[in-house]
């Protein structure tokens, strides 16, 4: 391969991919600006209806300060905001504002209602930073690999590289590289405090004229669409640079003498990129930001080795100190990133001194990309590449052993993994195209998931059904401690009467089928004291089990008991039908289909185990089989899968809801893959 096109061609797609996570990065950078936006925009209207008359709200009237009910409301509402913020690790400036505002005897109502503005937006930054943050490591250490891949396959040869570590990749992100030697977090931090700095401006001028509250709010929404479009426009030039910090480590790396500008020419190009694609620069002369992209910003450049093969061949094989081998063109990254980065085995392959046949081992996929075109295979390829280590690792240790699918679908199936022939069975061609509730390959991971939970089960029995953790906790154990919590902050903070759905809960009891006032009761209790960990010789707990005891079952007195203590009991009352049928339309009204098809399948056994609901968001696999034991667990392995590998949108989600299964999932896939 020694034709400059190739190169060219090759490099283009790399950069392509990169800016791709890019925009799927943006993607959910969007969403956060769209519910901070809505939450902001809905303080503002309670805030303006609470307080305006007929003539509106002045700004005299909203310098007023707090009244005494009021100020203790604000203080309580301060406290969760403190909790929230050292949960989301959120910056200690900010959380010291927040303490000397909740120690201060007088608040006006415009800076109270600023305040619950900013904890907001330092919410929104904080996400952006770990957001971005995420991002570009990936783009750094996928760009490394993928470069060093792309060159010893182009050439023909490969030979050990070292991986960029922990430290060093720190240092290429910590690093300012901009003329004004800022970093991206520092301008996620900048772009915080104009966002602050300009809705509160608004907001202030917006009294100060007389603005109505749709007018003060439209002008907080012109304030987001500016901070929205930065935040993308960050993204994209951020993940430019870093790609080409990434190659160039790979240049180095690998001996590449020069490098070739290459620009994206088209109706888009601008007067400083146009003139420089094709122009050949030392590797001694790479700047990014300087001499190669990005020239400016939301710069789409990227480069590539610009390099006479032969030589490089020759120079390699003379100063690495280790073996140079053929690297055969079909060779996949995964395979070439096991066998030369980490230190994977080098049987099968020729040593280039030698000569004889170059032959490969089995592909981590096995045989389950029979049957799809190249271009398909290497969609496949590159969303598995950008799993997961956890997930990847599961594939290089089983992925030889899955089998070709079989296109012959039982009647009322759509896809489904058969552990009795160990076959995987679903038409293609639905696969590639995906649906309203699944990305594209999503099924395709879903059911080779399956497959790969047998495999690591022995084949008879899926292994994450077996599973336990250190606390002999199954994994269903986990998800259902995640859904109740889930259930539990949407039951505080929703609009729900709370009193009423606790009181409902008791008299649920006392019917058909329920387990009796005084059972209940103290089933409660004991939730509490576990909850709280609480020694049963605590003496609070043992006053109320004499206060309990001494009522002798009567369910009027139980029940002026229960309502007495709903301060202690109140929280743990989160799964009962009423909070769950409520739940279910949030979620339904919130979310698309993409982002709910797979939460559907992992809430349904709850939902059907607490108030018989199948199909909780619109999908699921039915009462039945939601019911049946072990295939909640299968499922959900599945389901997290599916979606960490190729819909993140979902997998968003999942760790929005279920943070303590998804962290379950991956330390078990550590273990099945050992």
């Amino acid at each position: 391969m020694n034709n400059a096109d190739y190169w060219r061609g090759r490099f283009a797609i790399m950069a392509d991919a990169a800016q791709h996570k890019a925009d799927r990065c943006i993607t959910g950078l969007e969403e956060m600006y769209r519910e901070a936006e809505q939450t902001v925009q809905a303080d503002l209207e309670r805030w303006y209806a609470r307080f305006a008359d007929n003539n509106g709200l002045s700004l005299s009237d909203a310098r007023k300060m707090l009244t005494t009910g009021q100020m203790e409301e604000f203080r309580w509402s301060v406290e969760k905001y403190i909790q929230v913020g050292q949960q989301a690790n959120l910056s200690p400036e900010w959380l010291k504002k927040l303490e000397n505002a909740s120690a201060r005897f007088h608040v006006s109502r415009l800076e109270a209602v600023q305040i619950q503005i900013q904890q907001q937006l330092e919410l929104l930054y904080g996400n952006q930073v770990d957001s971005i943050d995420g991002l570009l490591k990936q783009i750094v250490s996928n760009g490394y690999t993928r470069t060093a891949y792309e060159i010893q396959k182009g050439i023909g040869l490969g030979w050990d590289i070292t991986a960029l570590d922990q430290r060093k990749l720190e240092t290429l992100l910590s690093k300012p590289w901009t003329a004004d030697r800022k970093t991206f977090r520092d301008r996620c931090w900048e772009g915080k405090a104009g966002l602050v700095s300009g809705v509160q401006t608004d907001l202030t001028q917006g009294l100060l004229r007389g603005n109505s509250s749709q007018k003060i709010t439209d002008a907080v929404k012109r304030r987001f669409n500016v901070s929205r479009y930065q935040a993308g426009r960050l993204v994209h030039t951020e993940t430019t640079y870093f790609n080409a910090a990434s190659a160039r480590e790979s240049y180095k790396e690998l001996g590449v003498d020069k490098v070739e500008i290459i620009e994206t020419l088209d109706s888009h190009t601008c007067d400083i990129c146009g003139p420089l694609d094709g122009t050949v620069i030392p590797l001694s002369q790479y700047e990014p930001g300087v001499t190669v992209p990005p020239f400016h910003p939301n710069c789409r450049g990227t480069t590539a080795p610009a390099i006479d093969e032969t030589i490089l061949g020759e120079r390699a094989a003379r100063d690495q100190n280790g073996k140079v081998y053929y690297v055969p063109s079909n060779m996949k990254y995964v395979d070439w990133k096991q066998t030369f980065v980490n230190g994977g085995s080098k049987s099968g392959l020729a040593l280039a001194a030698g000569t004889g046949a170059i032959v490969t081992g089995a592909t981590p996929t096995g045989k389950a990309l029979e049957g799809y075109t190249p271009d398909q295979q290497q969609e496949i390829q590159d969303l598995l590449d950008g799993a997961p280590q956890e997930v990847k690792d599961l594939y290089s240790k089983y992925g030889g052993q899955l089998q070709a699918v079989d296109e012959k679908v039982k009647s009322g199936y759509t896809a489904y993994y058969d552990p009795s022939d160990g076959r995987v069975h679903f038409h293609k061609a639905d696969v590639v195209t995906g649906s309203r509730y699944e990305t594209p390959y999503q099924t395709h991971f879903h059911e080779y998931a399956h497959n790969l939970d047998y495999l690591a089960g022995g084949g008879n029995q899926a292994f994450s059904v077996t599973y336990k953790n250190s606390a002999g906790e199954t994994f269903e154990d986990v998800l259902r401690m995640d859904w109740k919590k889930a259930l539990k902050d949407y039951y505080k903070t929703s609009a729900m009467d709370a009193g009423s759905v606790y009181q409902k809960a008791f008299d649920l009891q006392l019917g058909n089928g329920g387990m009796g006032g005084e059972t209940y009761v103290r089933q409660l209790m004991r939730d509490w004291r576990q909850f709280n960990a609480i020694s049963r010789s605590d003496p609070l707990y043992v006053a109320l089990q004499d206060e309990l005891a001494a009522l002798n079952g009567v369910d009027v007195e139980i029940k002026k008991f229960y309502l007495k203590h709903f301060d202690k009991f109140g929280d743990l009352v989160y799964d009962q039908p009423e909070v769950v049928k409520s739940f279910i339309g949030y979620v339904k009204k919130t979310y698309s289909p993409i982002e709910i098809g797979d939460l559907s399948d992992m809430f349904e056994p709850f939902s059907v185990q607490v108030c018989g609901i199948d199909y909780p968001f619109g999908f699921g696999h039915g009462s039945s089989y939601a019911s049946t034991p072990g295939k909640w667990a299968k499922e959900t392995f599945a389901e997290m899968t599916d979606s960490a590998i190729a819909s993140p949108d979902s997998l968003k989600l999942i760790q929005q809801y279920l943070p303590n299964a998804y962290q379950e999932y991956l330390t078990m896939l550590g273990v099945m893959a050992k």
